[in-house]
């Protein structure tokens, strides 16, 4: 529960990085709120004139049907994370703004007044990885994983890839049917992110946690992402869990003002058409029944057969890009005798020249 309290008069640095410029060169000037119930410290205020410059990634509710059909929901239902897709809900803008302008760093310090606590608008409220699970009724038991990347990259590609490559990222083309079907929320409502074509090791793994139906805690996930962004002194990356944060803080308590609005959906996540033309290994199969599967249950043979298919249409891709090589290669050849036949007649003119002149 909130409590209702005046601004803190914690102790705090009082130097802070220059705010940003315009284009025009003129500072972007951030609001200015009533300062005695906004900040809950100096530095908050100085924090502040960066958050307000930072774009908000909203989550978005998933297309029931669609999702339904492709046999999504039974694997969220089993892991406690439909709450994810189906909690979303509109946020007033400067609450989720004060809300990361007053996050300290020692959140997760038990030793201090702050611990899993939060100012916002004169009123501390809990904020803790539990307090998420609540919200979200994703709590589950988590069990000891230790990543193998090599595993998850073969079960996220249905064994397309079978070892993590030397790069820090794969493309997401390569994923699976169900792998990226789950790609497409955890960029929009489990880790936010702006760039959707690369999949790293973070991403990997969260991806593999969660379509293996391994337990994890996600309250703690989603936390942790979160307060990576207390007392950040930067415009970017995107702010993430808007509609989270202000579904947290207003069940504790009222905090939206009269004349404020709620800012506008950002949409529904939808399953492309691109996903059922073959170009993805489809192992989605037998989840409608109610029970997930992994790659790594399907027998061999089904198995086999899908990445065969999946794969049946890589040697025309090969062959074309053989031939683009080749023409390439030969139009290379051709510049070089241009060049050396140009050369040639400079030297040659050179020596004759010299041979004048002497």
């Amino acid at each position: 529960m909130s409590s209702r309290v005046t601004r803190s008069t914690v102790k705090c640095q009082d130097t802070a990085p220059k705010v940003s410029v315009s284009s025009k060169g003129k500072p972007n000037k951030a609001p200015t709120p009533d300062k005695s119930t906004t900040f809950y410290s100096n530095l908050s205020e100085k924090v502040w004139a960066f958050v307000v410059q930072r774009k908000i990634l909203s989550e978005r509710l998933v297309h029931d049907a669609e999702f339904k059909e492709i046999g999504v929901f039974e694997l969220l239902k089993e892991q406690n994370l439909l709450g994810t897709v189906t909690k979303v809900q509109p946020f007033v803008k400067n609450v989720v703004l004060e809300f990361y302008a007053n996050l300290v760093k020692e959140i997760n310090n038990p030793a201090i007044d702050m611990f899993h606590k939060v100012f916002v608008r004169g009123h501390f409220f809990d904020f803790s990885p539990a307090v998420i699970n609540e919200f979200l009724e994703s709590h589950h038991p988590v069990v000891d994983f230790e990543a193998d990347y090599d595993v998850i990259i073969a079960e996220i590609t249905a064994n397309v890839r079978c070892k993590w490559p030397p790069a820090k990222s794969f493309p997401a083309l390569v994923l699976s049917l169900k792998y990226s079907v789950l790609h497409k929320i955890a960029l929009k409502n489990w880790m936010p992110s702006m760039h959707a074509t690369g999949v790293k090791k973070p991403l990997a793994k969260l991806l593999y946690l969660i379509g293996t139906a391994t337990s994890f805690d996600f309250g703690q996930f989603v936390f942790n992402q979160i307060i990576n962004n207390a007392e950040a002194f930067t415009t970017h990356p995107v702010l993430s869990f808007p509609s989270l944060i202000y579904g947290i803080l207003s069940k504790q308590n009222n905090v939206k003002k009269s004349h404020e609005l709620f800012e506008k959906g950002s949409g529904v996540i939808r399953i492309s058409k691109k996903l059922h033309s073959g170009k993805y290994v489809d192992d989605v199969q037998g989840e409608h029944s109610g029970v997930a599967t992994s790659s790594s249950q399907l027998t061999t043979a089904v198995l086999n057969a899908r990445t065969a298919q999946f794969l049946s249409k890589e040697p025309l891709h090969l062959s074309t890009y053989e031939t683009h090589l080749l023409q390439e290669l030969k139009r290379v050849g051709c510049k070089k005798k241009e060049i050396t036949a140009i050369l040639g007649d400079i030297q040659s003119s050179s020596v004759a020249a010299e041979n004048d002149g002497a």
